[in-house]
């Protein structure tokens, strides 16, 4: 496990200076939700999404090389703090922007559970990976083929670009014939693949952050226990965050921070928000393409009680 610390400053909120939080999980798995409830809160000012990762991927790049001066001291420990302190400021300017006077800025990005900084707090939102690769289907088509084009892998993108052109003319097609949605073998393969992998790297990157070393905390939040109490869950996201969660408005249709949607539109970005839409769309040949790459994460991530799902 790499990672840049910034060792000098503490990310906990205190009366002059804003703590830092991070929302991670993988797309279509409620971390737009979740920012949405804990701007719910006066203190707290979330918004995204700012990919830092890139830029984290190049510093340690950078750092890693021995006979470059960026990999020996002190540019080395220089070139980690200003990561560090890019960070805060990026999400500082835009929280600022969006609510001047909160106790806590959080970047929310649905993408690795990375380390940042020492003391920060990261809120870890986890979704059953098949629900996940139906709502990640659908959000492909709504964008279109010039997005898929530019960020899927050739390998995987020929069903999407094929289902394209049907899609934007009916997009309801697609519920009347849900096995038309995963029936190319290299997409539910490639879903599943991102799902597994992102899934066993968050796991690694949340016990590195909670260990002694890292001092950091993660709350693990489920979509599907988003969705059975939410406002249950929002009092644990709130009081992770050391805030008083009888503050702040309540869940309404008008924030989109209430569970599910009023009506199930296949080309808008809010779709659905169903728990379990994944059995409408999978056919015997879609489960076994998915349990093949990511049954046994499914499984540890209690989702499946073993293989026969």
């Amino acid at each position: 496990m790499h990672t840049l610390t910034e060792p000098t400053r503490t990310t906990s909120a205190t009366a002059t200076r804003p703590g830092y939080f991070f929302v991670r999980g993988h797309p279509r798995s409620g971390t737009n939700w979740v920012s949405n409830l804990l701007n719910l809160h006066p203190a707290v000012s979330c918004t995204g999404e700012f990919h830092f990762e890139t830029i984290y991927n190049a510093v340690h790049r950078t750092k890693s090389i021995p006979w470059q001066i960026t990999g020996r001291e002190p540019i080395r420990t220089e070139l980690e703090e200003a990561f560090g302190d890019m960070v805060r400021r990026c999400v500082s300017r835009a929280c600022h922007d969006h609510k001047s006077d909160a106790a806590w800025h959080g970047d929310r990005t649905p993408s690795d559970l990375l380390y940042w900084m020492p003391g920060a707090r990261y809120i870890w939102v986890l979704r059953d990976g098949r629900d996940v690769a139906v709502s990640w289907t659908f959000h492909q088509l709504r964008k279109g083929r010039e997005v898929i084009e530019a960020s899927i892998p050739t390998h995987a993108s020929g069903h999407l670009l094929r289902l394209c052109d049907s899609f934007a003319s009916d997009p309801e097609q697609f519920v009347r014939e849900p096995a038309l949605l995963l029936s190319d073998e290299a997409w539910v393969r490639h879903v599943a693949a991102t799902w597994d992998r992102r899934y066993r790297s968050d796991i690694g990157a949340a016990e590195y952050i909670e260990s002694p070393e890292a001092d950091g905390e993660v709350l693990r939040v489920r979509y599907e226990d988003l969705h059975a109490d939410t406002k249950a869950q929002r009092v644990r996201m709130l009081e992770f965050l050391g805030l008083n969660a009888a503050e702040g408005d309540e869940p309404s249709t008008e924030t989109f921070t209430k569970a599910g949607y009023e009506s199930s539109d296949p080309a808008k970005y809010r779709r659905q928000g169903e728990v379990g839409d994944w059995k409408k769309y999978f056919t015997d040949q879609a489960r076994a393409w998915y349990h093949d790459v990511a049954g046994d994460s499914l499984v540890r991530a209690g989702y499946a009680n073993d293989e026969h799902w």
